[in-house]
């Protein structure tokens, strides 16, 4: 039997550059306040990287937020289907 690959891509998509245009605060300033680099920001708004988590926190905490109001986990949906026949064969 020939095994099928499967697709893992995880993805997480951000509202930080949202929540920061709606204060109308400049990066250098957002960045500033919660004790990060501007590129540090920059690269979290584009989604290049996913903050660790007490930075995901501060974000929040400054926004009155959630972290999963700010961050939503993405998955490619095959990954999820090839879970979803995986836990069927095994019941």
């Amino acid at each position: 039997m020939k095994k099928k690959k499967v697709s893992k891509k995880i993805i997480v998509t951000n509202q930080v550059a949202k929540f920061r245009q709606s204060l109308r605060l400049r990066p250098s300033v957002l960045a500033a306040r919660i004790g990060i680099s501007r590129y540090t920001l920059y690269k979290i708004e584009k989604g290049k990287v996913v903050p660790i988590l007490l930075i995901a926190l501060k974000l929040a905490q400054y926004f009155d937020t959630s972290v999963d109001t700010l961050f939503k986990l993405e998955t490619d949906f095959e990954f999820y289907e090839s879970v979803r026949t995986l836990n069927k064969r095994q019941s």
